[in-house]
């Protein structure tokens, strides 16, 4: 067995391939895969001027997405891929050998490709996500000294998974004001979009010939209202990155309302990416102007007209999970999420919690 560690950019069609079978692989064992395991993210983050490496062992045991932003740090965030289930001592040789993988791929990729920039390996910050479900400490998967915790959250609905039976998510579940709100939208003049950024419409996935100048509009919006917000939103080539080719089952849309009056209009958009069974909610804006009512919340029925759309034969894939992506728990630490929290708490999901140990190794 060996280990493949090479910058995102410079991978080949095969293994492009192989990594897709891994990350399908941890999917179908019910592992809930994080967005920044998946080659699309890496892609972003490469576009937005950082250096990512996929690293990964060819039997398909263990493997992830590698990146730095600083020269010489590298970090493995919510990753790598590994089965959680075996015993500590195999753990810590496998992670072992993936941290010795990453630091060959990253001194390698410093030595033949210093025109791109490339980052030699001078320290590496793992940072695993394990779910607290799992009901296992941190100390009894992982050997290493732990520098720190982290606590992170998501909310999400449950939609197509056949073992839920009574307990799968519908509208009723929704908090009541919230229900109401959404019933007098429909009795509202509205107009709803919901457009494919990149979709697996024909046999290879591709990008829409006017996804580039669409992702640019949807930037421009979201920027205007993370400003407005002091929300943290990454910059253009970001998004760019995530149109790059991919062997994965990503699929991203965009949705959009309005509605218009004679005293009042108001309009939201959201942006949504899916991979495999499951939706994720990555970003979104809301505006109102003139009399627009401020008991009526346009993005709710946004959500629900895509999670509708979704769940229909408009998608490859039927949804199990529409995720929130991202909960704070210590909303005091960050009031200027508050409505953010109400607005997801208000779907009545569940609240997925995970905790984070952070092992910093120096060269």
């Amino acid at each position: 067995m060996s280990w493949i560690a090479k910058p995102i950019n410079k991978l080949n069609p095969e293994e492009k391939k192989q990594y897709t079978q891994l990350f399908k692989k941890f999917c179908d064992r019910g592992y809930n895969i994080p967005l920044s395991q998946t080659l699309t993210w890496g892609r972003a983050i490469y576009s937005s001027a950082g250096n990512v490496l996929l690293v990964y062992k060819d039997d398909l045991s263990c493997g992830g997405i590698v990146y730095s932003l600083k020269e010489g740090e590298w970090e493995c965030v919510n990753g790598p891929l590994i089965d959680w289930k075996r015993d500590r001592e195999e753990i810590k040789q496998e992670l072992s050998m993936f941290i010795w993988a990453a630091s060959k791929g990253a001194n390698t990729a410093a030595s033949t490709t210093a025109s791109t920039g490339a980052s030699n390996f001078k320290s590496f910050s793992l940072r695993p996500r394990l779910e607290s479900d799992w009901q296992i400490t941190p100390e009894e998967k992982i050997a290493f000294p732990i520098d720190k915790y982290e606590y992170t959250a998501t909310t999400y609905l449950e939609l197509n998974n056949l073992e839920l039976n009574n307990n799968k998510w519908s509208i009723n579940k929704m908090r009541p004001s919230m229900r109401r709100s959404i019933r007098r939208m429909q009795e509202e003049d509205h107009t709803i979009k919901i457009v494919p950024i990149v979709s697996l419409s024909s046999k290879d996935r591709s990008k829409d010939k006017n996804s580039e100048v669409q992702i640019k509009n949807i930037h421009n919006k979201l920027q205007i209202h993370a400003n407005k917000k002091n929300f943290y939103l990454p910059n253009i080539k970001w998004f760019e990155g995530l149109l790059s080719d991919s062997e994965e089952n990503i699929e991203i849309y965009w949705g959009t309302i309005e509605h218009e009056h004679a005293e009042s209009c108001a309009d939201a958009g959201i942006l949504v990416i899916k991979v495999l069974d499951v939706a994720y909610y990555l970003f979104g804006y809301s505006n109102r102007q003139g009399n627009a009512k401020r008991n009526l919340n346009y993005t709710s029925l946004l959500h629900l007209k895509m999670i509708e759309w979704l769940d229909s034969n408009n998608s490859n894939i039927k949804i199990k999970y529409y995720d929130f992506n991202g909960y704070v728990s210590e909303i005091e630490n960050v009031p200027e999420y508050a409505g953010v929290n109400f607005f997801k708490e208000g779907w009545n999901g569940r609240i997925k919690k995970y905790t984070t140990p952070c092992c910093l190794f120096t060269i």
